[in-house]
């Protein structure tokens, strides 16, 4: 279980991974940071009990 501000932390980390990937031109790069971006998303809503 993680606390609040932890997750609060995690979200924060996922809007900037979000705005990174827009941004980014490379593909396989952009490829890594949605994989990062799925793989924290996962993490905060399991443990959060919300639905993404």
């Amino acid at each position: 279980m993680i606390t609040k501000e932890e997750e609060a932390v995690f979200e924060n980390e996922l809007q900037k991974l979000t705005t990174e990937c827009r941004e980014c031109l490379d593909t396989s790069l952009k490829k890594k940071i949605e994989d990062d971006a799925l793989w924290l998303q996962a993490i905060i809503f399991s443990t959060s009990g919300r639905k993404p």
